[in-house]
């Protein structure tokens, strides 16, 4: 966990889950829709635009 410079959280605090010296960030995603399929279609959406954020990121 500690190389990583994005954690993505879905209700869980981050601080459970990253080094008390991480210096990332932290990206926080809640779900408006309590159907399962409109889930994993808004989370696919969400991971495929982090990715395209991330690889942006890192040509600047």
């Amino acid at each position: 966990m500690a190389d990583a410079d994005t954690v993505v959280t879905m209700g869980c605090p981050a601080p459970a889950f990253v080094p008390e010296d991480w210096d990332g960030e932290v990206r926080t995603w809640s779900l408006e829709s309590n159907d399962a399929r409109e889930q994993r279609v808004e989370i696919e959406r969400r991971v495929t635009a982090l990715f395209d954020d991330l690889e942006s990121d890192g040509e600047h």
